[in-house]
């Protein structure tokens, strides 16, 4: 069974050390930049732990650790919305038997509302998981830019 659960202070360290590996994975379709410690820049990490507008879950599968899921309230259309999902992943040793389908509903169904989900062309994966996650909300599909794509759609 998904669960989310919220990543506490207490858990800001395993987080970030999760958090540098999925951006790692993420560099290949997103020019991210090195710090002089040799982790990937995220200049809204601390804001997690800092703003209520700002939520981070961990996703687990009954007891395994399979993912996390960032979300928050800015919207890249400039629309007023309730949710965004900022960053999402499953860890690939997870990515089979439809986990990240579930976890996708999971948050849905926690989080009631209007959504943004935007997402790289160039993460053909990821394209097609947004597209298929989304496809009963009918989202309305729009181009941020030449790269990014985002998804714009209510869940009741």
């Amino acid at each position: 069974m998904i669960t989310l659960k919220k990543v506490e202070l207490a858990d800001k360290d395993k987080f970030w050390n999760i958090f540098q590996k999925y951006c790692y994975e993420m560099s290949a379709f997103y020019d991210m930049d090195l710090d002089s410690n040799g982790n990937y820049e995220y200049e809204y990490f601390d804001a997690y732990f800092e703003e209520n507008s700002r939520i981070a879950n961990f996703i687990f599968d009954d007891k395994a650790l399979i993912g996390f899921v960032m979300i928050n309230k800015h919207s890249c259309l400039n629309e007023v919305i309730d949710y965004s999902i900022a960053e999402f992943t499953i860890f690939p040793k997870y990515r089979k038997n439809h986990y990240a389908i579930k976890s996708i509903c999971r948050i849905f169904e926690s989080y009631l509302g209007r959504w943004e989900i935007k997402f790289s062309n160039y993460n053909i994966p990821a394209k097609a998981l947004w597209l298929k996650a989304t496809k009963n909300f009918v989202p309305q599909i729009s181009s941020f830019d030449e790269t990014e794509t985002v998804l714009s759609f209510v869940v009741k």
